[in-house]
């Protein structure tokens, strides 16, 4: 499992963050990231927004990047 937190300060036309991954395979060259979700966002604010995303469907021994 991997918890995703981030915020935001103020947002305008924010329709929301697609959720990408990509995993460190040392043997490998893969540079291609993979859109996992979509977060919606809260259009347009002038107050702080806080966001996340939990992936359920990591190995724990995984890496990766968010």
């Amino acid at each position: 499992m991997a918890q995703l937190s981030w915020e935001t300060a103020t947002e305008v036309n924010n329709y929301g963050f697609e959720v990408e991954r990509k995993y460190q395979i040392s043997n490998l060259k893969n540079n291609e990231w993979e859109k996992i979700a979509f977060v919606e966002g809260h259009g347009n604010s002038n107050s702080p927004k806080y966001y996340s995303f939990i992936d359920n469907s990591l190995e724990t021994s995984e890496n990766l990047f968010l």
